[in-house]
């Protein structure tokens, strides 16, 4: 019966590591939410109303997605003046159109609308820089695919809750980000030393999020992304090592909060690279981090708060605790096995860049 029992448990490991492992890989491949870019910045030495386009997309791209910007028809586009470049994944295409005289460079009341984009996830930050100061922006998506120009160029009410989103969606569709936290959760069992934990999380990245979004402080993402792997191994064995002395009161969490907040920020300079992406600028700069931030923390609440109530029931009713040791063990294992799978997938990026620098 022992040995039965014993394979049967064996059993249930190795079924948890494959599922883990498919969940991982297919959240991993989906990962980059990807959000695009259109800057529109009227050119100073141009006659009013010419415009410099500069077009913000992944390299990669879910398969079928085609993203088009479509300008208002009275924009004409100037001969030979495209220009196409690949700068670390993203493909770059800048252009000048010219669009007449007036306010708003003579766009008032024309509509761009971003063609593709109501039959995908992405979201399109559209920025107008007009020479005389005024700016417009927005963040556009499936739901809201067109922006029409107005009298008064400011910033859209409706950008800042498009960048929370954006920022849920980042954390949620990370599959890295998402086992940290999980894995917080499973490293405590009182309220209150996880909340030092996630804290320190949370002041990690938001530190260097905001550091990289305003150019404070620019790092190569191989390298970032290679140690946000493994910051799961770490956190893997420091599950294993939390499960081996469960009988023993809990230990003090201010060491290991510290090497939370150590990882936090480099999670944060991992969101910094989607946010990124988004082109935001300038004076909607903060209010677009603002709200990407935002975005992340309640993206991350999502996940520690039912985790957390899960567990707790879990204890409670886990008299003969031999519950809590496997859920334990089985995270750890999925855990482990995603700092594994992140590692080998990023490995050619980071050595290729090691070589560069190394000359």
């Amino acid at each position: 019966m022992r040995c039965f029992a014993a394979q049967r448990l064996a059993t249930a490991r190795v079924l948890t590591l494959a599922l883990g492992l498919l969940l991982v890989a297919e959240v991993a491949r989906a990962h980059p939410l990807a959000p695009a870019a259109l800057i529109l910045r009227e050119v100073e030495d141009q006659p009013a109303g010419t415009l410099e386009l500069t077009w913000r997309t992944s390299r990669v791209r879910p398969r079928g997605e085609q993203l088009v910007p479509v300008l208002p028809a009275r924009c004409v586009a100037v001969p030979d003046s495209e220009h196409e470049a690949l700068r670390n994944d993203v493909l770059v295409t800048t252009s000048r159109v010219r669009c007449g005289e007036g306010a708003l460079a003579g766009l008032v009341g024309q509509q761009l609308r971003i063609d593709g984009l109501a039959s995908t996830e992405t979201n399109v930050f559209v920025e107008l820089l007009l020479r005389d100061g005024q700016r417009l922006s927005a963040l556009l998506h499936a739901r809201s695919p067109a922006l029409r120009f107005e009298e008064e160029a400011a910033t859209s009410p409706h950008a800042s809750s498009g960048f929370v989103r954006l920022g849920v969606g980042h954390l949620l569709s990370g599959a890295d980000h998402v086992l940290f936290v999980l894995g917080l959760v499973l490293l405590v069992s009182g309220l209150r030393q996880l909340v030092w934990l996630v804290s320190a999380f949370t002041l990690g990245h938001s530190v260097s999020l905001a550091l990289s979004a305003t150019g404070v402080v620019q790092l190569p993402s191989a390298p970032v992304e290679m140690v946000i792997a493994l910051s799961l191994l770490w956190l893997a064995l420091r599950v294993l090592h939390r499960r081996a002395h469960l009988s023993e009161p809990q230990p003090a969490v201010r060491r290991a909060a510290l090497v939370c907040a150590a990882f936090g920020l480099l999670h944060g300079l991992g969101f910094a690279s989607a946010f990124a992406e988004t082109g935001a600028s300038g004076d909607s700069l903060p209010g677009a981090l603002l709200g990407f931030n935002v975005g992340v923390e309640l993206g991350q609440l999502a996940i520690v708060v039912p985790t957390a109530l899960l567990l707790g029931l879990l204890r409670k009713r886990d008299t003969e605790q031999q519950q809590e040791p496997r859920v334990m063990l089985a995270g750890a294992y999925v855990i482990g096995s995603a700092s594994a799978y992140f590692v080998l997938d990023r490995a050619p990026g980071f050595l290729a860049e090691l070589l560069v620098a190394l000359g």
